[in-house]
């Protein structure tokens, strides 16, 4: 019979078939029950879950998920809050430009808008698509429009999303600072420091997530998505990378910081707070276990256990 770890394994081997399981298991468990949060945490993760009493990086975030509340947090949330919110404490040129914000996909003047641009929803996750005005792109913007009626945080349990005033933006377009990969940097900040993370490689295609420390050397378990090939190369600007997304984190007991390493510098992605909404599965599974001990020094590990 195949191990778990094999199938979890074969999980983050064939993307899809991971990212359909969690789709399915969100609907038919999601609840803020914390027995509904386990369950599902344990079939998707393969170990027995308990979010009451959280020792993994995981159960932490469900722990937060269904204990926690901050108001910065449901700000920064939403792209636009999190854009005006950084703007406010001086990161400006960090900050993508924004060309139009817009109620409706409809209510968008295209004919002003560069060959190329990247368009989002400011209330989900994953609603973003680079797009190039000469194309046909209905289907695209179609699903945009079907994402501003639709309250993520039902379903994913993520309370920061629950408030959100729906929009539809657009931005530039970001070049990579080397090569054709325009990777993103991801790095987990607890209480200021960023104690490790991972960087995403060929989102279009086979996506690879690099699991790193604070020097960006190779952490030894895969996170999400199987590691590239081939080991990435380490930014020339890591140290300017590494302490922006330190100045950002800063603000919050706990967050990911997301940075785009671009022809003109460093660039905020976004910041979010539920990374796979708790159900991201590191393999091997002990890691998640080490991941989670950074916590044990936040606030979050004291409310846990009052």
């Amino acid at each position: 019979m195949q191990k778990k770890s094999s199938k979890l394994k074969f999980a983050l081997k064939n993307h899809t078939v991971l990212s359909n399981f969690r789709r399915h298991f969100f609907f038919k468990y999601s609840g803020d029950d914390v027995k509904d949060q386990n369950k599902l945490a344990k079939l998707i993760l393969n170990y027995k879950f308990d979010c009451e009493h959280p020792r993994s990086f995981n159960e932490y975030l469900v722990w937060i998920k269904i204990n926690y509340r901050d108001e910065l947090w449901m700000r920064c949330a939403d792209k636009l809050g999190s854009k005006e919110f950084l703007i406010e404490k001086g990161f400006e040129r960090y900050v993508p430009k924004t060309f139009q914000i817009a109620n409706s996909v409809n209510e968008i003047d295209f004919s002003s808008l560069p060959e190329r641009f990247v368009i989002k929803t400011n209330n989900d996750s994953g609603s973003v698509f680079l797009l190039n005005k000469n194309n046909d792109n209905k289907e695209k913007l179609d699903k945009l429009q079907s994402s501003l009626h639709k309250d993520y945080s039902k379903n994913s349990l993520e309370w920061v999303y629950s408030k959100i005033e729906p929009k539809v933006f657009v931005e530039e377009v970001l070049e990579p600072a080397e090569g054709k990969d325009l990777i993103d940097y991801k790095f987990f900040v607890f209480n200021g420091k960023a104690q490790f993370g991972f960087s995403a490689h060929q989102r279009t295609f086979d996506t690879r997530f690099y699991p790193f420390d604070r020097e960006y050397n190779e952490l030894p378990f895969e996170y999400i998505y199987l590691k590239p090939k081939n080991k990435p190369k380490k930014p020339d600007n890591w140290n300017e990378l590494l302490e922006l997304a330190e100045k950002v984190g800063s603000f919050f007991q706990f967050a990911r910081v997301d940075l785009y390493n671009t022809t003109k510098g460093p660039k905020i992605g976004e910041i979010t707070f539920f990374s796979q909404s708790g159900m991201g599965p590191f393999v091997p599974k002990k890691m998640d276990f080490e991941m989670g001990k950074y916590f044990e020094d936040t606030i979050f590990n004291q409310l846990s256990k009052k």
